[in-house]
């Protein structure tokens, strides 16, 4: 039986800019984020109620937030973005739920989208669990979580406010992994409380993480560089797997292959990730800064990336930050636990 329909609008950007491209290095020069904008066309409330923005981690891209993002959209009754971080791009490609049980847990899938240059019109019901997206945040040599954050206050200065009609200057922000310690650069820099309304950290710490002991990004970089993207989607997935051993982990991977004339390409860049792999694991927070305004920070109960002996230090910069830790959860909280995650996220963001 198929449920009922529910017209959506999400916008999607592109921001006049070529596909692939190098920007300048200088940290002065700010990087213009593909979006996504998830809003009711048929309901009010968005124009009362504070957005949310929504920054992925590492190998990500703004369509890992998809589902979710239709379905905290549709609890909170905002608007909601997501974003497309420097060196990450999602354009063209179609996009499998990987999680399909987990996808349907929340019940949001697109079953038919009408694919434009600069918007698309998506009627939901829980029926396929594949979609479209586009995205070209650009391409630069460098990706300091100082850069990375500069481009999101942009973001949060600059189209937040157009894309309201001026209604709102301030944001719910939430990051995961990668995407967590740029929101929490953003949260630390200054102007912070008049551009955000709470923080929300998915399985980070604002601490440098050990390369060695906690990723293997390093090596899944080098593997994706040799691989041969002539071939199949599971010819490059059994080469992905000799040191991507988790399947889930290397879907994850492959959904930032797009088709070419000649095979697939990957859409990320990898040679700056890996060049930029340093900073990405490290993080240097801003000296003495503190954001007081309301915070959660999310872990799951699987990973050692955020561990309880650490809730002091965070403290200390973030004195309102409350914690949760989801069972059963990985590093990828959103993916695993999509209910559990978005449960709190909505509980969190209706309290502040």
């Amino acid at each position: 039986m198929r449920c009922a329909t529910l017209a959506f609008r999400c916008v999607k950007h592109q921001l006049g800019l070529p596909l692939i491209r190098f920007a300048s290095t200088s940290s002065s020069v700010v990087t213009k984020l593909a979006y996504d904008k998830y809003v009711d066309e048929y309901d009010y409330g968005p124009e009362l109620t504070v957005p949310l923005v929504m920054v992925h981690g590492l190998f990500g891209h703004k369509e890992n937030w998809r589902s979710l993002a239709k379905a905290l959209q549709q609890r909170l009754g905002n608007t909601v973005f997501t974003l497309d971080l420097r060196n990450h791009d999602g354009d063209d490609i179609l996009f499998d739920i990987l999680r399909h049980p987990s996808a349907a847990e929340i019940g949001y899938d697109c079953s038919e989208s009408s694919h434009r240059n600069t918007s698309l019109i998506f009627i939901f019901e829980a029926v396929e669990n594949q979609m479209y997206c586009l995205g070209d945040s650009p391409w630069t040599e460098s990706m300091s979580y100082e850069e990375m954050a500069n481009d999101v206050k942009h973001f949060l200065d600059e189209v937040v406010p157009a894309e309201t009609d001026g209604r709102h200057t301030r944001v719910h922000l939430l990051g995961h992994s990668m995407g967590g310690k740029t929101a929490m650069q953003v949260a630390l820099a200054k102007g912070a409380e008049q551009r955000l309304e709470s923080l929300i950290v998915e399985d980070i710490a604002p601490k440098p993480y050990d390369t060695a002991s906690h990723h293997n990004f390093p090596k899944y970089i080098e593997t994706m560089k040799k691989a041969s993207l002539t071939g199949s989607r599971g010819e490059i997935s059994l080469y992905l797997s000799q040191i991507v051993h988790d399947v889930p982990t290397r879907q994850f991977l492959l959904t930032n292959l797009e088709r070419t004339d000649s095979g697939y390409k990957w859409k990320f860049n990898l040679n700056a990730l890996l060049a930029n792999m340093e900073h990405i694991c490290g993080f240097n927070m801003p000296k003495n800064a503190v954001f007081q305004r309301k915070c959660l920070f999310i872990s799951g109960s699987l990973s050692t990336y955020v561990v309880p002996e650490e809730y002091p230090t965070i403290l200390e910069r973030f004195p309102k930050a409350e914690f949760s830790v989801i069972e059963g959860a990985s590093h990828w909280i959103h993916a695993d636990k999509p209910y559990p995650f978005m449960e709190k996220v909505v509980e969190f963001i209706e309290s502040v």
